[in-house]
């Protein structure tokens, strides 16, 4: 740790921005350390009275989750410290990010690029799921999960992406269900699991969910012809609100999944990894926790080690990732198939007869489109 926990009476650090990073439970600056200029992103907390006990409680589980946390993909935490003329808790963070994912959407929608920037952001922003994935998997088996994963949490810098914001994360280290109750607290209505959403207990699973809702997420964008705002509108036809969850509009999900594999832009390199990468959204935006695809199955379909019906996904992974390819488990058995046309083309299922009445629908779908799924083995 390059700083450890310290007290100053004045800050030792200058802002170099007149706005913020960014700003969610707490404000993250661009600041410089005066005595040898090095910069950090500092995510600051201010004192609140009556509730100092909890907000003190809050920050030292982030930092302790936070410092876990090791991993190329992940933020980096650098140290603490107390700055007792404003009464200000500062965490120092790497690396000081040029924008997060949120951002990048918002550029793209508002054509801040021109066609051949256009062209090579969309490439790299299919580069980015599998890192990400691998990053979940790490925080699941060193026993955290973040609760809160969704594009504005996802730093860019370098043309790499870095998980963010660690402010509501838990570790379930000694819980062997990895499960929580009560209610959901300050997360984004619009990322949340079903289970979370019905306040049921929930867990990793929830996790894999939000990263799931990001990867769609992606895939539109991605694909050159939809934006956010297009998706948006798509989900709107559930009729829950202007703001609809992906939770609460299943079939305009899996609706949303179909149009963009019968249609997944004209971008030869980008095409085949959007489809393959909607097949594992699916997986991920199973509305059943117990069947949705956990963060370890996924980087099992991306392993170069066993079966890998994923090898454009897993081959966009960056160096670093590949070489912490974890060895399979011992249950080597995929957690899905697809099916295939015949010439090795992505299938796509029928849609005939499923609209937002079918019940069941999920399970309806995987019929329709896999060849082989764990639950299934299981069960015969």
């Amino acid at each position: 740790m390059e700083i450890s926990h310290e007290t100053f009476e004045a800050d030792p650090f200058k802002r170099l921005r007149k706005e913020p990073l960014g700003k969610s439970n707490s404000a993250v600056w661009e600041v410089a350390r005066e005595s040898d200029g090095k910069v950090y992103a500092r995510k600051e907390f201010s004192e609140t009275g009556h509730r100092k006990k909890e907000w003190f409680g809050n920050i030292k589980k982030e930092i302790s989750n936070m410092a876990k946390a090791k991993h190329p993909h992940i933020v980096k935490f650098c140290g603490s410290h107390y700055i007792e003329s404003s009464q200000i808790i500062g965490l120092l963070l790497l690396p000081v990010a040029e924008m997060n994912l949120a951002e990048l959407f918002d550029r793209l929608d508002r054509k801040q690029y021109n066609d051949v920037e256009q062209l090579e952001v969309r490439r790299k922003m299919c580069r980015w799921p599998p890192c990400l994935f691998y990053a979940m998997e790490y925080l699941h088996r060193t026993g955290l999960r973040h609760k809160d994963i969704k594009p504005s949490n996802i730093l860019i810098k370098d043309n790499r992406v870095y998980l963010a914001d660690f402010g509501i994360s838990y570790n379930f280290r000694n819980d062997n269900t990895s499960k929580t109750d009560g209610p959901i607290g300050a997360i984004t209505e619009r990322y949340i699991a079903p289970e979370t959403y019905d306040e049921q207990p929930r867990g990793r699973a929830s996790d894999v969910w939000a990263l799931g809702c990001t990867v769609l997420e992606i895939c539109t964008v991605a694909s050159g012809e939809n934006s956010i705002g297009d998706l948006n509108n798509h989900l709107k036809q559930a009729r829950y609100g202007r703001k609809t969850p992906f939770c609460r509009s299943a079939y305009f999900v899996f609706d949303w999944i179909f149009l963009l594999l019968s249609c997944p832009g004209q971008d030869d390199l980008c095409t085949r990894p959007i489809q393959k990468m909607l097949q594992l959204a699916f997986l991920m935006l199973d509305p059943n926790p117990k069947t949705r695809i956990s963060a370890r199955q996924l980087v099992d379909l991306l392993n170069p080690l066993g079966s890998n019906p994923f090898d454009s996904v897993g081959r966009l992974a960056c160096d670093e990732c590949k070489r912490t390819t974890l060895v399979p488990s011992h249950d080597a058995t995929p957690h899905s198939v697809f099916k295939e046309e015949h010439n090795g083309g992505t299938y796509i299922p029928l849609k005939d007869g499923l609209s937002s009445e079918k019940e069941n629908l999920w399970e309806e779908v995987k019929r329709r489109w896999l060849k082989s799924h764990i639950p299934w083995n299981i069960r015969t």
